[in-house]
């Protein structure tokens, strides 16, 4: 049996709600030169970002 999953992502400053699902996620790549390269995973990425936000608000 196959299970859609999905992940939501609200945005509490605008009140709006991102819906992503697996198939929508890939690996970040970036277009450098003449094509594309794989960036190196960043899980640590999220917190850095939230940390951000509160700081400056």
């Amino acid at each position: 049996m196959f299970v859609d999953v999905y992940i939501f992502l609200y945005v509490s400053k605008g009140g709006n709600k991102l819906v992503f699902g697996c198939k929508d996620l890939r690996y970040p790549e970036e277009w450098l030169g003449y094509g594309w390269k794989k960036m190196d995973v960043r899980p640590d990425i999220l917190g850095l970002i939230l940390c951000a936000i509160e700081t400056s608000s």
